[in-house]
């Protein structure tokens, strides 16, 4: 049912200290899709229903491909790529059907599809960054899935993906304030199994080629594409780490996951400059190309850090709790 090891996710959050919103006023868990391929639980789309279902209508008659929305204000405390899989296997989702789930108060969104989904993970990138993202940095929800629908169809049709006419402004159905600051996404690997440990995820494998000597400088749409992209894989895995590391430290004790815990901290710690760097990209002040291309440059190589540093402990944390899985047979 994945395209890897479970359903394939695209997430994206701003996870920062300093980002975060206002706790939500309840959880939300993986709900029906009996109400079509709809559901709005927090009054998101403001009288924008049939523009919508109009999008998803055309989709499904040009390409058989459905495209089911949803819209909570959290995902319960679970990873993004979590709670849409669980929604996705819990309504029967099929090889044709893709999921975005958008949490208007936790800042954040995924789409879930199968692994035999008839679009590329480079096509499913694409129409993200080009007609998802931009409605919902706006919180322009009723545009996103407009966005969404439009660019798997102009992707299946071998047409350009054309750009959403993004409505700004749009008021935050619960919060009515504080948009959002800035949305990403990155396609992940997010396995069913995520009891597995913190680091068994996708991971950084290093900061890619930037104009080292020789070398002509990666062109600086694709420099913010991957510091984006690895900006947000890290996220995805420090969140998953966060939450691991509890249940370890409960079953190891804190002396025994103190490595751990001190690498997660300074992982996080580069983590959250990483994403002051992005907010700062992403205001209303301009940079030149110059002081963009370093700030990105910046993001790359902390998050490459910070998941060097999580990657160095991983070995040791599994013998850990290998050691405690044969101790009857010791």
């Amino acid at each position: 049912m994945a395209r890897l090891t479970g359903f394939l996710t695209a997430v994206a959050a701003a996870a920062a200290v300093t980002l975060a919103p206002a706790a939500a006023a309840h959880a939300e868990e993986p709900v029906d899709l009996d109400s079509g391929q709809v559901t709005d639980h927090v009054g998101a789309l403001g009288g924008r229903e049939s523009e919508v279902a109009s999008a998803l209508d055309r989709l499904n008659d040009d390409h058989r491909v459905q495209l089911f929305v949803v819209y909570v204000n959290d995902f319960s405390g679970q990873s993004a790529s979590r709670w849409a899989d669980d929604t996705a296997i819990k309504n029967g989702l099929g090889r044709r059907d893709a999921l975005m789930a958008v949490a208007t108060d936790a800042r954040q969104y995924t789409v879930s599809v199968d692994k035999d989904f008839p679009l590329s993970d480079a096509k499913l990138d694409n129409v993200a960054s080009v007609a998802i993202e931009p409605a919902l940095s706006k919180n322009d929800w009723a545009g996103a899935a407009i966005g969404a629908a439009r660019g798997y169809d102009a992707e299946l049709s071998g047409r350009a993906v054309p750009s959403v006419n993004v409505r700004p402004g749009a008021a935050h159905p619960s919060k009515g304030g504080a948009g959002w600051i800035w949305l990403v996404v990155l396609v992940a690997l997010a396995a069913v199994g995520l009891a597995v440990w913190w680091f068994a995820r996708s991971r950084g494998r290093g900061a890619p080629a930037r104009g080292r000597t020789g070398e002509p400088l990666v062109p600086l749409p694709d420099l913010d594409r991957q510091a984006s992209s690895l900006l947000l894989q890290t996220d995805d895995a420090i969140r998953t780490s966060e939450q691991e590391l509890g249940f370890a430290t409960a079953q190891f004790g804190d002396d025994a996951t103190k490595t751990f815990t001190d690498s997660l901290a300074e992982s996080k710690t580069d983590l959250n400059a990483s994403f002051r760097l992005r907010q700062q990209l992403d205001d209303s002040t301009p940079e030149t190309e110059p002081q963009r291309r370093a700030m990105l440059d910046e993001i790359i190589e902390r998050c490459t850090r910070a998941n060097q540093r999580l990657d160095a402990v991983a070995a040791d944390f599994e013998q850990l709790r290998d050691l405690v899985a044969r101790a009857p047979e010791a």
